[in-house]
């Protein structure tokens, strides 16, 4: 499964548009808001892989197989200097009804550091605040948002959560 988020003011009908000239419109998921969201392996076998959001709130009524991003997702805060300023307080999205949750999980400053990266990816750091998040929103993270994949192996984390649930 392939999630895209588009960030910004693209046009919602010029991104359809340019799904569809490629092909790729007939491997979009479309899901309705008062529905749950079907298992990863039903979209596989429906051949349905692909899921788009939006997050600038434009109308995606017109198209929906493009998803008003914070209808579906409510996320934490990505506004951090520091690792100690970490929460899991929930920022942006539809706290009530949003289904998927994306944990925000690097250092904010005017490019990305690498060296924060390496302690705040680590398995020590990331987990534990995985963890601590889906307890506090009773909700596993869907999304980690990280900078640096391949600093200090956050896939372990990553893998621990989405195989073990631990």
């Amino acid at each position: 499964m392939i999630p895209i988020t588009i960030e910004g003011d693209a046009p919602p009908g010029e991104v359809m548009a340019a799904f569809a000239a490629e092909g790729m419109d007939e491997f979009m998921h479309e899901q309705d808001f008062s529905s749950p969201w079907p298992t990863l392996q039903s979209m596989i076998d429906a051949n349905k892989r692909l899921v788009v959001f939006m997050d600038d709130g434009a109308s995606t009524d017109p198209y929906p197989k493009i998803h008003d991003m914070y209808n579906f997702i409510y996320d934490t805060d990505y506004d951090h200097q520091n690792p100690s300023t970490f929460d899991c307080e929930k920022f942006r999205g539809n706290h009530t009804g949003g289904t998927l949750f994306t944990l925000n999980h690097f250092i904010t400053d005017i490019t990305p550091q690498q060296d924060d990266a390496a302690i705040i990816n680590d398995v020590s750091f990331l987990l534990p605040r995985a963890r601590s998040c889906w307890a506090y929103n009773n909700h596993i993270p869907n999304f980690v948002m990280i900078d640096f994949f391949n600093t200090s192996d956050p896939l372990r984390s990553i893998d621990s959560l989405n195989l073990n649930g631990l």
